[in-house]
């Protein structure tokens, strides 16, 4: 199919070649119906409530008991009728207990002139899914760029030292943990490792078990490739400058969905997705350059020769959030008038947007198969659930979720996740940090695809290897 008679592109355009204008799918707030719901209760009860201790908390015990009937029903409950965009829910959730824990420290139920956030609900519900799951909690994977390192940074240069105890800890005392990331590099572990840098060290530096490295994986490309960690020798460390714990590509055939999977059909969507993405740059004349894998097509800032070919544009060093906004959620207009075969995930990435072929959702489910744990044994934490050009947000479907603003808060929830399963969060020893001084360059060559006009003088160009989430 020649890409340029794509037809999901003529959706966007009304007979007379005017934009169609589409509200319905964009919400630019940092929040899910479920937050503002919960913080609208709660403002109520901050107004009207002689005590709104006892009425916040007689609220939150009313929402405990009609999310247990949605676990329960989720097709014919009372809260899928107050808030429709609700969606699966594993596992009850602990909300007067959270509600408690978080008032008893900020002290909420005292102010006078201000109700609780929709921020501070988001903690709340964190603090909920930790008490509901620490129990029974066999698996955690995580995303990567603002929730196990700070955005475009790898581990080691993001201040990271409790975080990376934390998550030994985890893997020491029996749980399963995963990086799953959009970032894919098929056949190329270091580029992962890399990222990793500083987490992969400390566990090489702190002799973590070879049993307990054995339950460390990274899932790259949303749902498209796997690797395991895995430890070698000095001398092989010493030949080749790598960490001697590393990460190595799993066998073919890990995750079941990939057999259904047909090779022109993906061919197709990448198809369409690069042409939505073609017209979107034109469209609003970004200074962008459009790069294509092999699961995957998107955008990133273009530099100085874009802002050469674009005169009268932006986005040569950085595009802003709502042009970012506005390409995937064409992307995803684009996808579904397609009716492709093969599930996607379009998203804006914090400073690129990319479409992946599959999704979060089908990579934590085929972990969850090759581990044979349930999702209520599960959680997933991540910083992408506000709206559903966020690539997290897939997740949910497969595993209850924890939804953190950076590698902090993400600190801070295994803290309490660690203190509830009865595990010390204190070290044994003093350790430098960062435990490498390694900084590779995150750089390497892919297909980097011209613009129209664009002239290109090789296939293959230098580009921004990594992608955010």
């Amino acid at each position: 199919m020649d890409i340029s008679d794509a037809p999901p592109l003529t959706t966007l355009l009304s007979p007379g070649g005017t934009p169609v204008r589409n509200l319905s799918t964009y919400d630019p707030s940092p929040s899910d119906g479920f937050i503002r719901f919960i913080a609208g209760l709660l403002r109520h009860s901050f107004v009207l409530a002689y005590s709104f201790h006892e009425s916040a908390r007689g609220t939150m015990r009313m929402l405990e008991k009609i999310v247990n009937e949605h676990v329960a029903a989720p097709g014919s409950s009372k809260l899928s009728k107050h808030v429709p965009s609700m969606g699966t829910v594993h596992t009850p959730l602990a909300l007067e207990a959270a509600f408690d824990l978080y008032d008893n420290k900020y002290h909420i139920t005292q102010r006078t002139h201000v109700p609780p956030s929709e921020d501070e609900v988001r903690h709340i519900l964190n603090l909920a899914q930790v008490f509901s799951s620490s129990g029974d909690l066999q698996f955690i994977s995580f995303d990567g760029d603002e929730t196990l390192y700070a955005d475009g940074k790898n581990f080691a240069q993001s201040d990271a030292q409790k975080l990376a105890r934390y998550i030994q800890k985890l893997l020491c005392s029996g749980i399963a943990v995963a990086l799953v990331t959009a970032a894919g590099y098929k056949g190329a572990p270091e580029k992962y490792e890399v990222r990793l840098d500083g987490l992969l060290q400390a566990f090489h530096t702190d002799a973590v078990p070879d049993a307990a490295l054995g339950r460390f994986f990274v899932v790259g490309g949303e749902c498209n490739y796997l690797f395991e960690a895995c430890r070698v020798s000095a001398e092989v460390s010493a030949a080749d400058g790598r960490c001697a714990v590393r990460l190595r590509e799993a066998e073919a055939g890990w995750n079941d969905a990939h057999a259904l999977w047909d090779e022109a059909e993906a061919t197709r969507g990448l198809d369409l997705a690069e042409a939505s993405l073609r017209h979107t740059a034109e469209a609003l004349a970004l200074r962008c350059r459009i790069i294509r894998k092999e699961r995957a097509v998107g955008i990133i800032a273009g530099g100085a020769e874009a802002k050469a070919r674009v005169p009268e544009g932006s986005g040569s060093r950085r595009m802003r959030r709502e042009v970012l906004d506005e390409a995937a959620l064409r992307l995803q207009a684009a996808m579904a008038n397609a009716k492709l075969a093969i599930p996607t995930c379009c998203f804006n990435g914090g400073a690129d947007v990319w479409c992946d072929l599959g999704n979060k959702a089908i990579g934590v489910a085929a972990l969850q198969r090759r581990l044979g744990v349930r999702p209520a044994q599960c959680l997933h934490v991540g910083d992408q659930f506000s709206t559903s050009i966020g690539n997290d947000y897939a997740a949910r479907l497969s595993s209850p979720t924890l939804w953190v603003a950076g590698p902090k808060e993400t600190q801070h929830v295994l803290k309490q996740l660690l203190e509830r399963r009865g595990i010390s969060t204190k070290k044994t020893a003093p350790a430098a940090w960062p435990p490498s001084t390694r900084r590779v360059s995150v750089f390497s060559s892919h297909q980097a695809l011209p613009l129209p006009d664009e002239h290109v003088s090789s296939a293959k160009e230098a580009e921004a290897d990594w992608v955010r989430g």
